[in-house]
């Protein structure tokens, strides 16, 4: 999870740490573009992490100086 407030000056978070979560399997919950977010354990018991967010996840539109590797 990424909390982070919408239009930041510090630039965060980049896209090199983006990439790198990515490349990684990791996926970001950021709280500037999805708003409220709420981590639980599963209600059935297996341990499992559950993610609700206010808004769905958007693919953040790239520059092409900052390619995304990886599959399509």
């Amino acid at each position: 999870m990424i909390s982070v407030g919408a239009d930041n000056g510090y630039g965060h978070p980049t896209d090199r740490l983006l990439d790198i979560l990515a490349s990684d399997g990791t996926a970001a919950v950021r709280t500037d573009r999805q708003g409220l977010a709420v981590v639980a354990l599963d209600p059935g018991g297996h341990g499992a992490l559950v993610v609700w967010t206010e808004k769905p996840a958007i693919a953040p539109a790239r520059s092409p100086a900052a390619p995304v590797g990886g599959p399509g």
